[in-house]
């Protein structure tokens, strides 16, 4: 989909399914109900949008931009969001798993439920603006050396 912009519109009660969407354009915009089954939509802009009960599974989103939408009730299964970008988002009962999110940005969210135990959070940005968020103890070990140089620890042996 080049070059194509969808901005200020509400989409309700839609099933995409092997839809490549890839670098659609789609600020602002309002969407209740949706599905997104084994889509590509790398690069999207989905950015300052609304989005409640929605599901991606087994969906390609890498180098997406959701800056400061809202996301309600919003799963994530099986997706690859490498570098995605979520800085700003209110995440509300949201959760990822099974995701890739290495790279993604996590600055300046509001968190009300962030469930992220199952993916995979190598390189994240943002990350201590993720305060309230679940993550597994492994995640933790994982996440640790990057959280204690965010908010300027020092460690010395």
């Amino acid at each position: 989909m080049q070059d194509v912009e969808l901005r200020d519109c509400s989409l309700d009660d839609i099933v995409f399914s092997k839809s490549d969407l890839s670098a659609l354009r789609v600020p602002k915009i309002s969407a209740d109900r949706i599905e997104f089954l084994s889509c590509r939509m790398s690069g999207i802009q989905i950015y300052e949008a609304t989005l409640k009960d929605l599901l991606f599974k087994d969906t390609k989103l890498d180098l997406a931009n959701f800056r400061f939408s809202k996301l309600k009730n919003v799963v994530f299964e099986d997706c690859a969001l490498n570098e995605a970008d979520f800085a700003g988002v209110e995440f509300n009962n949201t959760r990822f798993i099974n995701c890739e999110l290495d790279g993604a940005d996590f600055s300046n969210t509001e968190i009300t439920k962030l469930d992220l135990r199952t993916s995979s959070l190598l390189n994240i940005k943002g990350i201590s603006s993720l305060k309230g968020a679940i993550i597994s103890p492994t995640q933790l070990i994982v996440i640790a050396p990057q959280l204690a140089n965010e908010i300027g620890l020092v460690v010395q042996d």
